[in-house]
């Protein structure tokens, strides 16, 4: 089956035409200018109102079709920026080049990259549905909101005053939601000083790769592998062996402390005792063995390789080495805990999502979500074991959890249109807690495709379940005539 890469002949053909031609945009979480111009030509060129806020923040306001002047307005939301994350050998520049995305089969995909489904197939709904002047549906307040998947500033700087909506559609979720959990971002710092490699040690790098990755909300439930944490027991396998030094650490979504996906590569540069190399080779070999079989249906790729590298001329100092162990072994990683009102639905994560050795700190980054409020205990529990080790800690950010907020006759519309769906509770975190907090009164659902494996390279859209949720996005809009 031959692979198509311009997303032609698909259906519905609107909605692909403006998923490819935003994939060909480059939207890493704070590289808004490109494709908030091109939102705001969009508009131009259709002749619809709209305006760019100073959070890069793009809304416009389509009018009513005839006959719908007196239904109530309906706020549409999705957000245009894209986790950027590829293959360990990808000369994919996320700066300037288009995501190099395919359709086959029943499947749109990249080829090496994530797609950028999780939200390009909400923004490319909303145009569809913007571009299409025939559609009936009432006065429609079109949001696109920068930055949601790094520190949310769109939606944090958003003037929720401006809107009139009663009813608000978010196209950022995974299927039929109702709720959605609440999040924290913690950022841990170890210092350390350096200190000279001692003399007959050997450096050597020990790597982990191969996993499945994924989103640390929609993927908890999963537990699958974490490089960082894999590393780690590594490392204290190789401890129990031989004392060494700590050269790099690294994993994660380096270059940004991004902990919202769960780590799918991990890596650090050791420096050991030349005549226990081959003792320690051996215990890493056993480890990768172990691991496997852990994971063997849940992450079932792994791979842990031990390679020689040029000597190095400095590591970090014992102490700092040794309470960057402390730490990777004592936070809180995967899932936590399940909701007990939800079947199949994620109480508390959290995620160990990035490590990065800086100049004279090692950085860990935690991300923290629940869809109760156990998130809080855990960002207690992250606190005290900062405090026992003598850490600096940053709250980088608090996001509420969005709780039920529909009407009995909306929710009952829906459910009748959505048959093949159930309502259930997002693990995920966006803005939608923001726009419910905010507006009084606001009756607010998630109706999305789901971006499966998003926030890896093996994310995915499924052609057929994209045209499902359009077909009855269309046939919800045009039954909400006399709301």
């Amino acid at each position: 089956m031959s692979k198509n890469y311009k997303l032609t002949g698909i259906e519905p053909s609107a909605v692909w035409k403006y998923f490819y031609e935003i994939s060909q945009i480059p939207r890493e979480s704070g590289n808004n200018e490109k494709i908030t111009r091109y939102l705001m030509d969009f508009c131009k060129e259709h002749k619809i109102e709209a305006v760019r806020d100073d959070a890069y923040n793009v809304i416009a306001r389509v009018k009513a079709a005839p006959g719908y002047e007196q239904a109530s307005a309906v706020l549409l939301q999705s957000h245009f920026d894209m986790v950027c994350i590829k293959d360990r050998d990808s000369k994919h520049d996320f700066s300037k080049d288009p995501i190099p995305l395919y359709a086959e089969g029943d499947i749109i995909t990249a080829d090496g990259t994530t797609l950028g489904a999780d939200d390009g197939i909400g923004v490319a709904f909303m145009l569809a549905l913007m571009a299409d002047s025939n559609a009936p549906h009432p006065e429609l307040e079109c949001v696109f909101t920068a930055d949601e998947e790094t520190d949310m500033n769109g939606g944090v700087h958003l003037d929720y005053s401006q809107f009139r909506a009663k009813y608000y559609l978010n196209l950022d979720g995974f299927g039929f939601a109702v709720g959605s959990a609440g999040e924290m971002d913690v950022r841990i710092f170890v210092p350390h000083k350096r200190t000279d490699i001692k003399e007959g040690y050997k450096s050597l790098r020990i790597s982990v790769g191969g996993l499945l990755g994924g989103h640390s909300g929609n993927q908890a439930l999963d537990e699958r592998a974490n490089a960082i944490a894999l590393l780690n027991r590594v490392l204290l396998a190789v401890g129990k062996i031989s004392p060494f030094q700590m050269i790099d650490i690294k994993g994660g979504r380096a270059g940004g402390c991004m902990a919202t996906a769960i780590a799918a590569a991990a890596e650090a540069v050791i420096a050991v005792p030349g005549e226990k190399f081959m003792e320690i080779q051996a215990e890493v070999e056993k480890m990768e063995v172990i691991l496997r079989k852990e994971y063997d249906k849940r992450d079932p790729a792994i791979t842990i390789t031990l390679t020689p590298e040029k000597p190095g001329s400095d590591a970090l100092d014992d102490e700092g080495t040794g309470k960057v162990i402390d730490l990777l072994t004592l936070l809180p990683d995967g899932l936590r805990s399940t909701n007990q009102h939800w079947e199949h639905t994620m109480g508390s994560t959290s995620n160990v999502g990035v490590v990065e050795t800086r100049e004279d700190v090692v950085e860990a980054a935690v991300t923290i979500r629940s869809t109760d409020t156990k998130r809080y205990y855990l960002l207690e529990q992250i606190y005290r074991l900062c405090d026992v080790l003598g850490l600096e800690r940053e709250l980088i950010c608090d996001f509420p959890a969005w709780e039920y907020s529909m009407s009995d006759e909306w929710m009952e519309m829906i459910k009748e249109l959505y048959s093949e769906y159930q309502p259930y509770i997002l693990p995920g975190t966006g803005e939608i807690g923001f726009f419910v907090a905010k507006i009084p009164g606001l009756n607010a659902v998630s109706l999305t495709p789901s971006a499966y494996n998003c926030h890896s390279v093996n994310e995915y859209l499924s052609i057929s379940e994209c045209r499902y949720f359009w077909d009855r996005m269309l046939m919800l809009l045009k039954q909400m005539k006399n709301m």
